[in-house]
């Protein structure tokens, strides 16, 4: 059973007293863990910086504002019901977090193929739960329309609200699953995995590409004759 419980006042009862009711508990906490796991990968990458926690926040954050917005927007230029209200639709996407740490952390132990796998098994699952859950809201719940032209409505935007979340998840995951280290990012791991800092990669006569032969090859020999 998908359907919400409703009041007296023809609205939602809270989270606490309906199973199916959506809440922000665990859209927050998969936005903070989705920050954190990003962050991580990317320092497996040789990539981190604390800015980077920053960029990967504000591009999570700002996908939400934008999606919300244009949902909100919908509503009233196209005057479908309110019972789908801002902090539903809010919960509903960030729901998709969930399956993008999975995904990363799949990723970072299987590799990229297996993650390609994952995204898409969640994304489906992410595009089969909302279809299901939002439309008790916005085609079931009081004050649904009856006519074809109301239903069309909210059928287009049940359809939006379910079919962009595979594409956000695989576009906030995508920066970071896609990076392939080049020579010198090879030069400079190397470094690093034998002790020698980046105050010492910077010290290093031409850097990390003294260690780089013509080739385009890590010359690992002059790496361990390095002082």
């Amino acid at each position: 059973d998908w359907s919400v419980k409703y009041g007296n006042s023809d609205e939602p009862v809270p989270a606490r007293f309906d199973i199916n009711a959506p809440d922000l508990y665990i859209p927050l906490m998969a936005l903070v863990t989705y920050v954190l796991v990003a962050g991580f990968v990317l320092g497996t990458q040789g990539r981190f910086t604390p800015e980077q926690l920053g960029l990967l926040a504000s591009n999570a954050v700002a996908w939400l504002v934008l999606e919300n917005f244009f949902i909100l927007v919908t509503k009233y230029v196209m005057n479908i019901s309110q019972a789908l209200s801002l902090w539903h639709t809010l919960a509903f996407s960030s729901y998709k977090f969930v399956g993008m740490i999975i995904s990363l952390l799949v990723f970072l132990a299987f590799g990229r193929t297996a993650y390609y796998w994952t995204l898409g098994y969640f994304a489906v699952a992410v595009a089969f739960f909302l279809i299901r859950t939002v439309k008790t809201f916005v085609l079931e719940g009081p004050g649904a329309y009856a006519q074809d032209g109301g239903t069309k409505r909210k059928l287009y935007l049940l359809l939006f609200i379910s079919l962009t979340q595979p594409f956000i998840m695989w576009w906030l995951t995508s920066s970071i699953t896609n990076f392939v280290p080049g020579k010198m990012d090879l030069a400079e791991m190397a470094m690093a995995g034998i002790g020698m800092g980046a105050a010492k990669v910077g010290g290093a006569v031409g850097g990390a590409k003294a260690f780089v032969q013509p080739d385009g090859e890590v010359d690992y020999e002059a790496l361990l004759r390095a002082p």
